[in-house]
């Protein structure tokens, strides 16, 4: 979304102004325009550093996103049944491994 401004740095320069008899100097409203180009040059870069930032920010959540469902679906594999501990899955494959172990060797 781009701000929308009804002057820039250019039009600033560019603008025009009447002199009337009891004017203001135009050496201060010069002066006054130029700061305000400055500002607005600044605030150009301002905004396109943030606009950078954010970007750079979405393509790591993006990253960091893909990663959380990869973890989540490695995670539901190695979930062991519910209401077993790793020690009880642990103790199970252990019995499991010597009657194979017995059967292979009678």
């Amino acid at each position: 979304m781009r701000l929308q401004l009804k002057h820039s740095p250019r039009s600033i320069l560019n603008q025009q102004f009447n002199v009337d008899f009891k004017g203001y100097s135009p050496i201060e409203v010069d002066r006054l325009l130029d700061e305000i180009i400055r500002d607005y040059e600044e605030f150009d870069k301002t905004i396109e550093a943030q606009q950078a930032f954010v970007l750079k920010l979405q393509q790591e959540n993006a990253r960091l996103q893909s990663l959380v469902v990869e973890l989540q679906s490695k995670q539901s594999v190695v979930t062991p049944v519910e209401g077993l501990s790793q020690s009880d899955v642990l103790k199970r494959l252990a019995r499991l491994e010597e009657q194979l172990y017995k059967q292979n060797n009678d």
